[in-house]
């Protein structure tokens, strides 16, 4: 039997690009090279394999994201690398995945969407109360209400709610204003002199 993490991460791709609800079991297995026996000797269900697919993915996040704040030299840094990871994960989300997680697994949605407002959350709310403290960013900042505003502001454009430009222009000028916005004389200088040319997945300087 083929490594259980490496089938997991094989159906997570099939998933993320097609959805869940038009693949069955025997197009999963055929999928991944293996029987369907095999696949249900590693879960007894879809609903099972669509969890541990889950699970598995909000543990990769967890990963990367506590990666990108250990490594960030400063708040602004680790707010504009988070918003740069955020955008490309969403990316690989197609539509009819996220349809389908809302309609035929509410549970495994709702988790995604604790994530999101939970362990997200918390991460800039983090960041802006670390950014004051240092000074990067405005002292008259309210942390909570600005990583609420920053997550639902970045949740529209990754949703394609703005109808003008391609997605990465539209980030781009909202990392843009959201950074120059909160930042502190400070804060500014490092933002320009460090990530004010810093092009975004897909963008060229020119």
């Amino acid at each position: 039997m083929k490594d259980k993490n490496h089938i997991i991460k094989r159906v997570q791709e099939q998933f993320f690009r097609f959805g869940i609800k038009s693949l069955s079991m025997d197009e999963i297995a055929h999928q991944l090279g293996i029987s369907k026996k095999t696949l249900y000797e590693m879960v007894s269900n879809k609903e099972s394999l669509v969890e541990l697919v889950i699970t598995a993915f909000f543990e990769e996040q967890r990963s990367a994201i506590e990666g990108i704040c250990r490594q960030a030299t400063s708040p602004i840094q680790e707010l504009f690398d988070l918003t740069r990871h955020i955008s490309g994960v969403s990316g690989r989300l197609s539509e009819s995945m996220m349809h389908d997680l809302k309609k035929y697994f509410p549970e495994n949605h709702h988790r995604l969407l604790v994530f999101c407002d939970g362990f997200l959350f918390d991460k800039v709310r983090s960041n802006i109360e670390r950014g004051i403290e240092a000074g990067e960013y405005r002292a008259s900042l309210q942390p909570e209400f600005a990583a609420k505003l920053y997550l639902a502001s970045l949740s529209s454009i990754l949703k394609k709610e703005y109808p003008f430009g391609n997605s990465h222009d539209v980030l781009d000028l909202f990392l843009d204003m959201h950074l120059k916005g909160m930042t502190s004389t400070k804060g500014s200088k490092i933002y320009e002199k460090h990530l004010g040319r810093k092009p975004l997945p897909g963008q060229h300087l020119t």
